[in-house]
Parts: structure tokens; sequence; C-alpha cells
């Protein structure tokens, strides 16, 4: 089972990567918003982390931004599709989208702790 799902992430990433390389798929998926997204996301995480958490530990406060921004994501990506039953290619376009803005987001939260938070 656990192969099965390494096996189903290294294909989205595999999509990914091939997707990427042009300017024209990327607008075709309208992934030109999902990194400005991811952005605004981890960075609206990361503030109502640091008016809500009071002492908790820099790798802490990493997971914590980083889990419940992914969760905002796939919440977004799940009602996008509500009372729709979706098929297996459309699920995976949308992880794929969820990925998408999910990197950007952590790679943001990643950034303003190292550059706020441990100095």
């Amino acid at each position: 089972m656990i192969k099965q799902k390494l096996q189903y992430l290294a294909k989205i990433f595999k999509s990914i990567f091939q997707d990427i390389k042009s300017w024209e798929q990327i607008k075709l998926n309208n992934w030109q918003w999902h990194g400005p997204g991811g952005i605004i996301v981890g960075i609206l995480t990361y503030l109502v982390l640091t008016l809500t958490f009071k002492g908790v530990h820099v790798v802490g406060q990493f997971i914590i931004t980083s889990f419940l921004s992914g969760l905002g994501i796939w919440a977004f990506e799940l009602s996008q599709r509500t009372g729709r039953i979706i098929e297996d290619d459309e699920l995976f376009e949308s992880n794929k989208d969820l990925f998408v803005t999910w990197v950007p987001a952590i790679i943001t939260i990643a950034t303003i702790l190292i550059f706020f938070k441990t100095r």
C-alpha cells in the first residue's frame, strides 16, 4: 500500500516536471496563479500562526504552518469538485494542482522562518 502511494506521488511529480517545461502547458493548467497563490497562503498561514501559537519552536512552527497551509489548499481543491463525481484523470490533475500550490507555500514558510525567526 505504501509502495503504491509512493509510486503515485512519483507519477504526480514526474508529470508536473514534464508540464513545467512548456509555458503553454502552464497556462493551460492555470499554474501561473498557483505559485503566487501558494506564496499568499504561506504568508497568511504564517501570520495566523504567529498570532495564535506563542512559544512554539521554529521546527514546530514550520511543521504546523506547512500542515495547515496544505490542509487549506486541499480543502479548496476539494470544494472545487463538490457535488461531482470525478474520474481518475481529473483527480490526478487536481492532485497536481495541490502540489503546485503547496510547494511554493512551504518554500515561503521556510524562507520566512529562516530569515525572521533564526535571527
